[in-house]
This record gives C-alpha cells, sequence and structure tokens, in this order.
C-alpha cells in the first residue's frame, strides 16, 4: 500500500433515490448535449449514496473518457449549486442568446 495515494474527497456525491432516478432519465432521454449528458454519468457513478456506484474519479475518467479534472468540477458544482444548476448550461452574456445561437440548425 505504500505506493498508493488514497485522496480524500472534499466534495462528495450523495444523490438521493429521487435525484439518480431524475438523472437516469435525463440520459435515457439522449435529448440534451453530450456535454450535460456526461454530467449526469458522473454524478452517478460517483455517487456513494447506498444504491450509488461511488467509483473513483480515475475509474469514472477512464470509462466515460473524460478528464478527472472535469469530475471535480462537477462533484463540486453538485455541492454547491445542486442537480439543477450541474444540469444547466451556462451561456456566455457576450455571446449570442441561446435561441438566435442555433437557428442555423433549424429547417427552413
Amino acid at each position: 500500500m505504500a505506493g498508493k495515494a488514497i485522496a480524500i474527497k472534499k466534495y462528495i456525491v450523495r444523490l438521493s433515490s429521487e435525484e439518480r432516478e431524475q438523472l437516469s432519465g435525463f440520459i435515457r432521454s439522449g435529448k440534451r448535449s453530450a456535454q450535460l449528458l456526461t454530467k449526469a454519468r458522473i454524478l452517478l457513478k460517483a455517487d456513494v449514496s447506498e444504491t450509488g456506484e461511488g467509483w473513483s474519479d480515475g475509474k469514472i475518467a477512464e470509462a466515460l473518457d473524460t478528464s478527472v479534472a472535469n469530475i471535480e468540477r462537477t462533484r463540486r458544482q453538485l455541492v454547491e449549486e445542486g442537480v439543477r444548476a450541474t444540469l444547466t448550461r451556462k451561456y456566455n452574456s457576450n455571446s449570442a442568446p441561446p435561441e438566435f445561437s442555433t437557428a442555423w440548425l433549424k429547417p427552413s
């Protein structure tokens, strides 16, 4: 055990059964950006509640092909702001409003 460092997490993900259900439904619908779906998957894998998987950040990063930093940011955002804020895209006020930014995608 000398070569293995055990990291103590500052931001622990503990989801209620309702939050787990909400995240699973969010993923099943598949109607969100890949970024938000990845965040939902991160939260489900990082959950240490009774029904959670409690994976390490390294294992989650490998499984979801993302960075450990992204997992740490997602954990922090959940703890500080809640599930809803974590799964809501934030828009830069200097960029085009959301209703106009995807106008070119709509068929004419």
